[in-house]
């Protein structure tokens, strides 16, 4: 076999290795579901397919009203440690949210429309110079207005952590600094 070929073989393997172990596994870790009454929102947990350290949880985010068995996918994110009830918040018939350290999502309309957002494009709408978001805290009240409360940083690697403020005041459709 000739360096060309060989280098070409190693590296597909590599893709297809580092590939698979980069989504959800096959293994379902566990599956729980949140309601308000009106439609509810079901978190499925998988195993990282590889288990190539460091372990992440892929969490999926789903949402189906109360009566149907029809779910449709909201978002995935990975995590460290899996998601808790603390994550998924209703507020009202109509309106929910859901948060991830990287990721947040909102519905106003009972679950059949979300806006979704990751930290990248968070920081992109609010004109920040920064490549990292860590989400620590967010709250929405009843009329609309809420905080994020959460930590970035310049460095892809996390560096320096700058505390951060965002603010919203259409239930997190949209978000300012």
């Amino acid at each position: 076999m000739t360096y060309k070929k060989a280098c070409l073989v190693s590296c597909t393997c590599v893709v297809m290795l580092v590939g698979h172990g980069c989504g959800p596994g096959n293994s379902i870790l566990g599956t729980w579901e949140d309601t308000n009454g009106k439609f509810k929102v079901r978190v499925v947990e998988y195993d990282q397919t590889l288990g190539i350290p460091p372990q992440r949880i892929y969490c999926r985010f789903e949402a189906a009203g109360q009566h149907s068995t029809e779910w449709r996918e909201i978002m995935t994110s990975k995590t460290k440690s899996g998601i808790t009830r603390e994550h998924v918040k209703f507020i009202g018939d109509n309106i929910a949210y859901i948060f991830t350290a990287d990721t947040f999502a909102s519905t106003v309309d009972t679950g059949r429309n979300w806006s979704v957002f990751d930290g990248d494009r968070m920081l992109r709408d609010v004109n920040l110079d920064y490549r990292r978001l860590y989400i620590r805290t967010a709250d929405i009240s009843p009329d609309g207005t809420g905080v994020i409360e959460a930590s970035v940083s310049a460095s892809r690697f996390w560096g320096d952590r700058n505390p951060i403020t965002l603010h919203t005041s259409d239930y997190g459709q949209h978000w300012t600094k």
